[in-house]
């Protein structure tokens, strides 16, 4: 997940980059989180951090998360991924 200064640039940064933040990141306030296996997610850190700071854009925070309950749960139930809904 990547934190941004505020909702405003999150939204920004996702618009402006949709190759980077795609439609499987959300936005959780200034916040956008993205998925990845496990095994790749230093790599897949990393190779985030490069490109903000290629692309000079402002954030506040970067760091890898394990999913909440209820986040793989939603996951799971989407009728368009597959999900049993």
């Amino acid at each position: 997940q990547v934190t941004f200064p505020g909702p405003e640039e999150a939204r920004a940064c996702r618009k402006a980059h949709p190759e980077r933040f795609g439609p499987d990141t959300a936005l959780r306030g200034s916040t956008l989180v993205t998925g990845c296996a496990e095994a790749d997610s230093a790599a897949r850190l990393a190779e985030t951090a490069r490109f903000l700071l290629r692309e000079q854009i402002r954030f506040t925070g970067i760091s890898v998360t394990q999913p909440s309950l209820e986040e793989v749960f939603v996951h799971m139930t989407k009728k368009d991924e597959g999900g049993i809904a």
